[in-house]
């Protein structure tokens, strides 16, 4: 939906796409009406880049599940709490994953556990949904993710390491 990020890891595959802000509103309008009329029920993963740049995000998961369809996000967790809890209100039943990506380059994993534990309280309300926290591992940082991974699941919190790719 939106391309773009606010943030600037120096690891990032998508190398920092442009597009923050989205579609414009027309573009967004007709792409809600195609996935709206989908037949049958779908998932939608609302991720690359930051989704919470798309001003309109709670109005596409409030259209999307009213057409009956559910939906995911992976967003890197940067925006306010209230920010988040606008979404998932207007997401409501139809939530289903809620990723976040931890980015040291960009915040302090104290922070990010903090705002994360938080936003899992805001999701104890929507018992069809879960939470996850993602993290990508840098080469020679395998032990700092394993103290990581530590860390939020001692805050119950599911911490999933992902091996950054090289060369494929």
């Amino acid at each position: 939906l939106v391309g773009g990020c606010n943030y600037r890891c120096s690891y990032c595959v998508q190398k920092h796409a442009g597009g923050v802000g989205g579609p414009d509103d027309a573009a967004l309008e007709r792409g809600l009406d195609v996935l709206c009329a989908l037949p049958g029920v779908w998932e939608f993963k609302l991720s690359r880049g930051e989704p919470f740049l798309l001003k309109r995000l709670p109005d596409v998961a409030t259209r999307l599940v009213a057409a009956g369809h559910k939906v995911s996000l992976l967003t890197n967790l940067s925006v306010s709490l209230p920010v988040i809890e606008r979404f998932v209100a207007a997401a409501g039943d139809g939530l289903r994953t809620f990723s976040c990506s931890l980015h040291l380059e960009e915040t302090s994993a104290d922070a990010f556990l903090t705002k994360a534990a938080a936003v899992k309280q805001v999701l104890s309300a929507m018992p069809k949904s879960s939470f996850v926290v993602n993290h990508v591992v840098q080469p020679g940082r395998i032990g700092e993710a394993a103290e990581l991974r530590r860390a939020f699941e001692a805050s119950g919190l599911k911490f999933y390491p992902q091996l950054m790719r090289i060369n494929g």
